[in-house]
């Protein structure tokens, strides 16, 4: 993308207001990404994903895209990403931006759509391009025995991603994606960017350490990763495996507290 993203806003037959920022090279998906919360509510779209948030995948054209619903606002969330705080979607679509200029694949931003009613902020579409990859989730933390040339190339991508400046603040294995490639290489990619960080100066190795323990909780492939990390950056992997362990250790204490209290 060679300039800003294009910026419309438009008022939606429910009355809602509506701000769409688009890449210009997509500019012509502009009234398609306005009619989303109708598209929506018709029950449009192939519905690939639906927890908190809600993928479906449109086909406009010859260009398939993957929509992101998040979960709808209420409460004092509203006031916060209306006057304070951009939302997740607009940080995940300019974030895109920043990570494939830096060598580090994500599905490319298409366009963001936020939907207010009574002046404050109630929904949020994020528009991509599909990707074709799929979860490091099933051939890691699923299998009886993990890949590990697989598992070794996804400790590669966050140690180029760190070195890119850019820090992905929960890169568990369902947020990185892997496709093989006809030549037999393996393309990692980073979904569910809108949490990064991104820093010019390097990051502290203690930034590194609560980086590296959103990996997994699978120990033995954390263990593997955390080694292959460290050979490839020339620390010692001993000490870092142990930091990066007692560090998943006290996030697993503080989820066994959560449960607790809210039960």
């Amino acid at each position: 993308m060679t300039s800003g993203p294009a910026e419309y806003l438009r008022r939606g037959p429910d009355g809602s207001r509506r701000r769409l920022r688009i890449d210009p090279a997509y500019a012509g998906l502009s009234d398609f990404a306005l009619s989303l919360p109708e598209l929506w509510e018709e029950g449009r779209g192939n519905t690939i994903f639906s927890k908190r948030n809600t993928v479906r995948l449109f086909t406009e054209g010859e260009t398939v895209l993957a929509v992101k619903r998040f979960a709808r606002l209420h409460g004092p969330k509203r006031l916060i990403y209306t006057y304070f705080r951009s939302s997740k979607g607009a940080r995940a679509f300019d974030y895109s931006f920043r990570y494939n200029a830096a060598g580090i694949p994500t599905p490319a931003g298409v366009a963001c759509l936020e939907v207010y009613r009574g002046r404050l902020l109630s929904d949020v579409y994020l528009l991509t391009l599909r990707s074709d990859g799929t979860e490091l989730f099933g051939p890691l933390v699923d299998a009886d025995d993990f890949d590990r040339p697989l598992a070794a190339g996804a400790a590669h991508f966050i140690l180029r991603m760190h070195r890119a400046g850019i820090m992905h603040r929960d890169p568990n294995m369902r947020n990185i994606l892997h496709r093989r490639l006809p030549d037999g290489t393996v393309r990692y990619e980073a979904i569910d960017i809108n949490r990064s960080a991104f820093c010019s100066r390097g990051w502290t190795r203690a930034q590194i350490v609560r980086n590296l323990a959103r990996l997994t909780h699978r120990r033995d492939l954390l263990k593997f990763m955390v080694e292959t990390y460290a050979a490839e950056a020339g620390v010692a992997a001993a000490p870092l495996y142990a930091a990066v362990e007692a560090a998943v250790r006290r996030i697993e204490r503080n989820r066994a507290l959560r449960h607790r209290l809210k039960s």
